[in-house]
């Protein structure tokens, strides 16, 4: 079985367990010095002990920001326009695939 990973995931599941304390906007990709960095300096042990996962509210209101970004994403792609707020759609599609992991 092949598995797709980015970044944004890991940087989306280091937010939901506690890690990073809140999601950047999603017009940039994210800092993957930082997110490796926090995977790297712990056991694996100490990561789980670590984590602290973020109510099911606060998962739930990041996803359906992220699916609003990414529908906004869309609707300026089908009009041949530029993604609103300066958003990278890239990230705004790979943060709306993590959450809905």
């Amino acid at each position: 079985m092949m598995v797709h990973f980015s970044w944004h995931a890991a940087y989306v599941l280091l937010w939901a367990l506690g890690y990073i304390d809140s999601l950047a906007y999603p017009d940039q990709v994210c800092n993957i010095e930082n997110d490796v960095r926090i995977i790297h300096d712990l056991t694996e042990l100490q990561f789980r002990n670590k984590a602290k996962l973020r109510s099911k509210n606060e998962i739930l209101d990041q996803a359906d920001l992220i699916l609003r970004l990414d529908w906004a994403c869309v609707s300026a792609r089908l009009k041949n326009q530029s993604a609103p707020g300066k958003l990278d759609k890239e990230v705004v599609l790979e943060r709306h695939h993590s959450l809905n992991w």
